[in-house]
């Protein structure tokens, strides 16, 4: 949320907090230390990196009602633009997720229009 902040873009009304503990959540389950986090906004797009050192590539389950886990990459595919899976330099792998974001004003410059 932080981060979100200091980037200047408005956390409660974006996916990038959901986004960001579904896949350190990914990470701390399926995944090996070390581990690192990357935040990159560009635009009015943010790129959301994890990464790990375990080699297993993540695949999308397909849960049951009854099954108690199994929905994290759903949740990632339903709320990102587009995500995937990079292969790390140091091994391991990188899941991203990149989501549109509005910062704080834009709907104000929508509805005024370009100056």
């Amino acid at each position: 949320m932080a981060r979100c902040a200091q980037a200047g873009v408005e956390s409660s009304t974006s996916s990038v907090p959901l986004l960001v503990s579904e896949l350190v959540t990914n990470a701390c389950v399926h995944g090996g230390d070390p581990m690192a986090l990357r935040l990159d906004l560009n635009g009015s797009r943010m790129r959301i990196e994890m990464e790990d050192s375990a080699s297993d590539w993540p695949a999308v389950q397909s849960p049951t009602d009854r099954d108690p886990g199994g929905r994290g990459l759903l949740i990632v595919d339903s709320l990102s633009q587009v995500w995937g899976v990079d292969r790390a330099e140091a091994g391991g792998k990188i899941v991203w997720a990149e989501v549109e974001i509005e910062k704080p004003g834009d709907e104000v410059r929508e509805m005024v229009g370009s100056l």
